[in-house]
């Protein structure tokens, strides 16, 4: 899968500063299989992503695979990918618009309908919303890089250090 033209697995592991050798040990793959999933000619399966996100200390991997899904595209927001500090601020600024969002929603959906003069502000407000749920999911993502640092693999993931 890529972003912008870069291969996620790929990009994940060089950030990691691991070789190819390096991180198929430790993912328990054979190379030439771990060089298929970054040059997408294989689907990188669920489990090996959860691998890799431990072993490159990368939960934002994890996020980008999911949302390169046709279901995640339609389901998850997009999120930042940079520092958890300018994420938290940004989720910070969109917050201070919770209230207002709140009492908007309430108003719209207290007759249980939706009138046509109604839809264009419930679009807005969905699409507000769905930034402030990325905006959240931004700072949950990258403040857990640090944090699994330390986490082990999944359950049903075994880490060759782990054998």
């Amino acid at each position: 899968m890529t972003m912008k033209g870069v291969n996620i697995y790929k990009a994940a592991r060089q950030r990691a500063h691991m070789t190819i050798e390096t991180a198929s040990e430790m993912l328990n793959v054979a190379p030439r299989s771990l060089q298929h999933y970054e040059a997408g000619d294989r689907e990188t399966p669920d489990e090996i992503v959860a691998g890799m996100m431990q072993a490159y200390n990368a939960p934002y991997l994890g996020y980008q695979h999911l949302r390169a899904s046709p279901v995640g595209k339609v389901i998850l927001p997009e999120v930042c990918d940079i520092s958890p500090a300018r994420c938290a601020i940004k989720t910070a600024l969109a917050a201070e618009h919770v209230p207002d969002i709140a009492k908007t929603m309430l108003a719209i959906g207290e007759d249980n309908r939706i009138d046509k003069s109604e839809l264009a502000t419930l679009q807005q407000l969905q699409a507000s919303t769905r930034k402030l749920v990325g905006a959240f999911f931004s700072v949950l993502i990258l403040s857990g890089e640090k944090e699994n640092a330390t986490r082990r693999a999944p359950s049903g993931v075994q880490m060759k250090d782990e054998m």
